[in-house]
């Protein structure tokens, strides 16, 4: 019989036998709610299949917040199909996998923040699927496999209720 406990695959998965909460979300820099809130009045509590990848995220941001040593208020986090529905998110969007999240470096504009974010990432070898420069904030997603980021840059726009997205 195959011991699905001890099973990797190129040291890429590691099964655990650990139970995520949402407790788990909270970091040195990030309250667990920060990762949940809506202004939509709808549930927002993610499936458990979700909230290892919401656990990614948060490590990943407080890793990001650790090297830049700068404030960043999270604007929106895990997001449920009916939430990004109502705020306008793309039907293919990260925030519904928990891979994804928006945010704003404290008394920075965005384009100054994602500036400050890329150079910690390059410096601290943070690597990041893609940083786009929205209105009014900076979009991050990830990857659960670190070898598929693609350090990608751009800017994103909301254009007849179709989101265009434009390498920087």
């Amino acid at each position: 019989m195959f011991n699905f406990l001890n099973f990797k695959k190129k040291k890429e998965i590691e099964v655990s036998t650990s139970i995520i909460t949402l407790d788990d979300l909270e970091t040195k820099n990030f309250k667990k709610e920060e990762w949940l809130q809506t202004n939509t009045g709808l549930d927002n509590t993610p499936a458990l299949g979700v909230l290892n990848c919401l656990l990614h995220t948060s490590r990943k941001m407080q890793k990001i917040r650790d090297a830049i040593n700068l404030p960043i208020e999270i604007t929106s986090g895990y997001r449920s199909k009916l939430v990004n529905l109502k705020v306008g998110g793309s039907p293919t969007s990260k925030h519904m996998q928990g891979l994804a999240c928006d945010f704003n470096v404290i008394n920075k504009s965005p384009e100054e923040g994602a500036k400050i974010v890329l150079k910690a990432c390059e410096k601290n070898e943070i690597s990041f699927d893609r940083i786009l420069i929205e209105k009014g904030c900076i979009h991050i997603q990830f990857q659960l496999v670190e070898k598929l980021n693609q350090n990608f840059v751009g800017f994103a726009k909301l254009v007849n209720g179709k989101w265009i997205v434009k390498k920087a």
